[in-house]
């Protein structure tokens, strides 16, 4: 198989300022692989997609619409036009505030601004956004709940790579053990900050009760 090559550049405060990716390995997905996977698809719960390949991603939204909940992250602004259209398929998106700005065409300046994007999603047919403001938290909206949540700990950061694929994994757990929107995003939030305090992308200490124990010891606000 291909193995696909990523390298990162950080600057001092830990935040990537530039990443070179080899994404050969997006040449592989097919609609005939896809369809050689419909069963595994059609008994999962969620699928978790990103905005690579929109051609693919549409595939795969009108084949199974209906059969498995699908939640977006979109990776970046530039490719988040190319699955603007597609938003009414997904139960949940993760994007961020340029994310946001290019899935529904308007500039983020506020809270006034969030609430907006996040109507926007929900008359689209989105169930649950959580618009990432980094230091900031995240701004949630769902047909029962609206708000921002973030830590109030200072954290030392490492390195910020994998910190939005460990937290849209802490919102799949999140769901599939049944918890309520605020504690699946105070998981995911624990996740994503355990992530970013080490110097590997993926902390080699990350466990259920490794996230449970750190999470209980944070203060939210």
């Amino acid at each position: 198989g291909h193995t696909p090559t990523y390298m990162a550049i950080l600057n001092h405060q830990g935040e990537m300022v530039s990443a070179v990716v080899d994404m050969k390995i997006i040449d592989k997905f097919t609609t005939e692989f896809i369809d050689s996977k419909a069963n595994t698809i059609r008994n999962s719960e969620y699928m978790i997609l990103d905005s690579d390949r929109p051609d693919i991603v549409e595939y795969i939204l009108k084949h199974f619409n209906g059969d498995t909940k699908f939640i977006l992250d979109p990776v970046s602004a530039a490719k988040s036009e190319g699955v603007k259209h597609l938003i009414k398929y997904f139960h949940t998106i993760k994007p961020n505030r340029l994310e946001t700005e290019a899935l529904c065409g308007f500039k983020i300046n506020g809270y006034e601004d969030l609430q907006k994007a996040g109507r926007y999603f929900l008359e689209q047919g989105v169930e649950n956004v959580f618009i990432s403001l980094d230091a900031d938290g995240i701004y949630y909206l769902t047909k029962g709940e609206e708000g921002t949540i973030c830590q109030n700990d200072k954290i030392d950061i490492k390195n910020v790579t994998g910190a939005g694929d460990s937290f849209v994994a802490g919102l799949g757990l999140g769901y599939m053990n049944g918890l309520s929107i605020i504690e699946t995003l105070k998981y995911a939030i624990a996740m994503s900050i355990i992530t970013i305090t080490h110097e590997d992308t993926i902390n080699p200490a990350i466990s259920n009760e490794y996230v449970e124990n750190y999470m209980n010891k944070m203060s939210w606000k």
